[in-house]
């Protein structure tokens, strides 16, 4: 019989902390921007893994998986290392487990630009400045979480962070 006493906190209790940092720079006519975030001291179910566990009835309806689900105990995989289909048919509440916790802190560079910004004699005094540019939002996320993204909802049925990249052109008349 599990009860209150047979319960832990896990962490040290201090709240998570949110932060960023913006960078920029310039040399002669080129220019170039990072902004980085994140959040420090997080921890997360991963319910994407959960599932995959927890949800293995729902194998024999068709319903995708992750590959781990392979590493489940069982007679015949008895080095197995998430629990078996007993346990996950047990009524317990895997939630009021530390099994699936894991660090969720996260460094993320989200977006990246670099410019170019055409001398005004070039176009004759008639175009005051012209300059081209690439940008890129969401390129890496740096985080111990296994699962799908440390930010993104709980990963059941939430898309993903995705990237994106431009090219531009700025004119100023």
């Amino acid at each position: 019989h599990i009860d209150g006493d047979d319960q832990q906190v896990i962490g040290h209790g201090f709240p998570k902390l949110n932060y960023g940092l913006t960078l920029n720079a310039s040399w002669k006519n080129w220019d170039a921007n990072i902004y980085l975030y994140g959040s420090l001291n997080g921890w997360k179910v991963n319910d994407i893994k959960l599932q995959s566990i927890y949800g293995i009835e729902d194998i024999t309806y068709g319903v995708n998986v992750l590959d781990e689900v392979k590493n489940r105990w069982s007679p015949a995989n008895p080095m197995g290392t998430l629990p078996g289909v007993a346990e996950a048919s047990s009524g317990v509440d895997p939630k009021k487990s530390d099994f699936f916790l894991e660090k969720a802190w996260y460094l993320r560079l989200d977006n990246v630009s670099i410019g170019y910004t055409f001398p005004a004699q070039w176009f004759k005094n008639k175009i005051r400045s012209v300059r081209l540019y690439a940008a890129g939002r969401n390129l890496a996320v740096f985080t111990p979480y296994k699962g799908m993204d440390p930010e993104t909802g709980n990963g059941i049925g939430a898309y993903p962070n995705q990237s994106s990249f431009a090219i531009g052109l700025d004119v100023k008349f």
